[in-house]
């Protein structure tokens, strides 16, 4: 939805392939709706860990002074099993443990799938239609499914950081599952954690 307003929470330090920091924005996020957070404890790499607690100081004040919902994070394998992307599925689920994060507050996350399914680009749209049909379960109120086609768009949100210009990007975003199809599953309420 063009209307609807995003907002980003960028945790940076040092990008882990560029030591310069590019805060260039795909034109429907505005710079107002951007905050950045340099800390020294939460730089970008693959072999750096993020502490969840020191991850939700960030994100509880940002969620509940705009009223942000719903709040869209990975889930417990981060995608591709990236720390600093478990470490924000940490964080959020300490929040709702704890009761931290109101209820009211939606909150999503990014479902990973296995290596094979990742690299099926638009055939990802109807393996997963085909899986949610023979598994006869419509998820109804548990997940959302996004699906597009808008490949100029995913490649200008990538590629907005410099530092994710990569040769390999390129075919991500051609043969990427997730630049076709998405799979949000609700995180559930405090009470039922």
């Amino acid at each position: 939805n063009a209307s609807a307003l995003l907002w980003t929470l960028t945790l940076i330090f040092f990008l882990f392939y560029s030591s310069s920091v590019s805060c260039a924005l795909p034109s429907q996020i505005p710079e107002d709706r951007v905050q950045i957070v340099d800390d020294p404890g939460l730089q970008d790499g693959p072999m750096n860990v993020w502490d969840a607690e020191r991850v939700a100081e960030f994100l509880l004040p940002c969620i509940v002074k705009r009223s942000i919902t719903p709040v869209v994070t990975f889930d417990s394998y981060g995608v591709s099993g990236h720390p600093n992307h478990i470490a924000l599925y940490n964080a959020v689920v300490a929040l709702r443990k704890t009761a931290q994060l109101p209820n009211h507050i939606q909150t999503y996350t990014l479902q990973s799938v296995p290596l094979w399914s990742k690299f099926i680009g638009p055939l990802a749209i109807l393996e997963h239609e085909g899986t949610r049909l023979l598994a006869q379960r419509g998820g109804e109120g548990d997940s959302l499914v996004t699906a597009s086609m808008d490949l100029p768009l995913v490649a200008r949100s990538l590629f907005a950081h410099r530092s994710q210009a990569v040769w390999f990007r390129w075919l991500f975003v051609v043969f990427g599952r997730y630049s076709f199809v998405n799979v949000l599953q609700r995180l559930p309420s405090s009470e039922a954690l």
